[in-house]
């Protein structure tokens, strides 16, 4: 093949060996019997990781926005300048 995406063959075969933590929803390795994220925690610090992911997300994603933005308003302006 004269393209590869990121060594996908070794990414599927790492995959296989994680599973999904049904409380806070990352991988972790099947060998491992509890979540090494979640299973120290209890409902109201978990409650707090979650909130504090998805805050992190949606600012991420609002950077990226505005970026895009400013992006397309800079385009546009030297289109018309030029």
């Amino acid at each position: 093949m004269l393209w590869r995406f990121h060594d996908l063959s070794n990414r599927l075969k790492k995959e296989k060996s994680l599973k999904l933590c049904n409380r806070c929803h990352t991988l972790h390795s099947k060998a491992l019997a509890d979540c090494p994220h979640c299973s120290t925690l209890d409902d109201k610090k978990l409650a707090e990781l979650l909130r504090h992911r998805s805050e992190s997300r949606t600012s991420i994603g609002s950077t990226m926005l505005y970026m895009a933005a400013g992006l397309i308003l800079l385009i546009i302006l030297v289109n018309v300048v030029a």
